[in-house]
């Protein structure tokens, strides 16, 4: 993404050391003034003629126009974001058009969103579904403009995309602007929350005589950005740094924020933060004051998931659907921080080879599938801590369930542990439960979680299998990700994975990958030839030395991680012939 000519020597770079050229956004400033280049400014032309350069040279591919409306968060009515978003799409539209007129078409990208906006296009008057709903006079008139908006740049050869970052938890900042109507979005969408200890209690010291409390997260566990203050009488709207989420389960039953927030609010609210504590304070009657208690556990509802969520390595993940189990956590999924790469094409700045973080890996290798395969976020339990040093290691230190048992520690990445006992406290364990405690192979874990007959199976204590999972480094080196197939490209094209169509034949693809390293026995001895479960030819292994190797593949099975009631979970390193 660039907006600068300048940045296009370092996109030469990138095509030089790679030999494949990178997609390249030109980034737009709509207004926001963060960062992008003002339409046909002569900036805007210089940065246009390097693109149109480099691009017919194949040093890099114009994929398009890209706006961020962070603007939109100042809304605070019902869909008043509609107004960001037609915005959004004329400013991008008339800049293409300006630039596109008398030159071949191109099928650029318009790529809009900010969450507000992104979220707003769920609007019934939007939807194919409900092109009949009733709207207010003054939604249908800016949804008709919108959705003509819509048409005419399809029309003309664009391609429409809509960007959100926050958008799979939401937070009490998307609640405050309103982009979408109360039965689309409240607090019960909110998919992330923050675990933090009351440590002590200050009955009294709050305005009217209402308690103060002392919680263990300050600035550095919840952030310290605020919800913007768009009231007409300054302080009157929520302007704290958190609130207290209900938690029946936990004996904390409150009110949650109402249609009416920001400009309506009440219950425990973090008043001040430090950098390592917290002040939670009671906004409301006091007499209604619900009561803490010292070493009692509460949920913090962040403002900004974002900044919240950048303070933890590892998230704790409930399935809030189940409400007989929602406390219970189902998963850890580590964050994924980006790669330290160094390229450079200055005297000042010599060429250094790329310079990789051991313990983190390629997003495009991992996790760039189509969007439509990954799993939505139900809820996330984050575990609050009181420093940085102190963050890591409680968030290696996780809880099976909140505050009973724990789970072994998680090594780095591609050095997988000795194999370890199954956690104590829990009643039978079985392969559903240890696919995601070794880091070496998180992303075949993770794939498992995404072939449903697959997740059944190992969830099945019943139904013995031994688990293949290749290295995370096994899966990099692969020429193309899981879900790709040459036949497809051969036959398709470069579109072969767009759409529904698309969508079915990754996931087709995907579960043959899968499959193929999921062999249907456990125990499963020396020399026994068996065939995986996705069918197709026979698999075995054999001692050689101290090692075991699969046969006819010849992968070294690098440990056994895990020996459960219902199989096991060999690493090895390589991935099973899936053709």
């Amino acid at each position: 993404m660039v907006d600068h000519p300048d940045q296009l020597e370092y996109a030469k770079a990138l095509w030089e050391a790679s030999g494949h050229p990178p997609l390249v956004f030109m980034k737009v400033d709509g207004g926001y003034h963060r960062s992008g280049v003002v339409p046909q400014s002569p900036i805007s032309v210089d940065i246009l003629a390097k693109l149109f350069q480099l691009d017919n040279e194949g040093v890099i591919k114009f994929h398009g126009l890209y706006i961020h409306a962070g603007h939109s968060y100042d809304a605070r009515e019902d869909w008043q974001a509609l107004k960001f978003l037609l915005e959004e799409f004329t400013v991008l539209g008339q800049f293409a058009d300006s630039f596109q007129e008398g030159q071949p078409p191109r099928p650029l990208i318009l790529s809009v969103g900010a969450s507000p906006t992104a979220t707003s296009l769920q609007h019934p008057c939007l939807t194919q579904s409900n092109e009949s709903a009733s709207c207010s006079h003054k939604d249908s008139e800016i949804c008709r403009e919108i959705l003509n908006r819509l048409q005419d740049l399809k029309s003309k050869g664009y391609r429409l995309e809509a960007h959100a970052g926050v958008y799979p938890t939401l937070d009490l900042q998307q609640l405050s602007t309103h982009a979408r109507s109360p039965d689309l979005l409240s607090s019960d969408d909110i998919g992330i929350s923050i675990l933090v200890d009351v440590v002590s209690l200050y009955p009294g010291r709050g305005p009217d005589g209402t308690t103060e409390a002392l919680i263990d997260a300050g600035c550095l566990g919840l952030g310290r950005e605020p919800c913007k203050d768009m009231g007409g009488e300054k302080s009157r709207h929520y302007n704290g740094w958190g609130l207290v989420a209900p938690w029946p389960e936990a004996g904390l039953s409150i009110p949650p924020p109402t249609s009416e927030f920001p400009a309506v609010h009440g219950g425990w609210q973090v008043v001040k933060v430090s950098q390592e504590h917290g002040v939670l304070g009671w906004k409301g009657d006091r007499t209604d004051e619900v009561p803490l208690k010292v070493g009692q556990r509460v949920r913090i509802w962040p403002n900004h998931s974002c900044i919240a969520g950048a303070c933890y390595d590892w998230y704790l993940i409930v399935d809030s659907r189940k409400e007989e189990s929602r406390n219970i956590v189902v998963d850890v999924w580590p964050r994924w921080r980006a790669p330290v790469a160094y390229v450079a094409t200055s005297p000042d700045y010599p060429l250094q080879q790329s310079c990789h973080i051991p313990n983190f890996h390629s997003l495009d290798k991992y996790f760039a599938f189509p969007i439509s395969i990954m799993k939505p976020i139900l809820a996330a339990f984050i575990l609050s801590t009181c420093s940085p040093a102190c963050s890591l290691v409680l968030g290696l230190n996780i809880f099976r369930y909140i505050g009973d048992v724990q789970l072994p520690l998680m090594p780095p990445i591609d050095k997988p542990h000795h194999q370890q006992p199954p956690p104590q406290g829990q009643g039978e364990v079985i392969l559903s439960d240890v696919m995601g405690r070794d880091k070496s192979i998180n992303v075949f874990a993770g794939f498992t979680r995404d072939v449903e007959c697959i997740e059944a199976r190992l969830d099945d204590s019943k139904v013995n299998t031994t688990v293949l999972a290749p290295l995370n480094s096994a899966i990099e080196k692969l020429p193309r990700k899981p879900w790709e197939d040459p036949r497809d490209y051969g036959a398709l094209g470069a579109d072969a994975y767009e759409g529904e169509d698309g969508l079915e034949r990754a996931q087709r693809n995907l579960r043959r990958f899968v499959e193929a390293h999921i062999v249907p026995r456990s125990p499963w001895p020396e020399n026994d030839k068996a065939q995986v479960v996705g069918g197709g030819r026979d698999i075995w292994w054999e001692s050689q030395g101290n090692k075991k190797i699969l046969k006819p593949d010849n992968i070294e099975v690098v440990n056994v991680a895990s020996s459960v009631s219902n199989g096991e979970v060999w690493i090895i390193n390589g991935v099973v012939n899936y053709a």
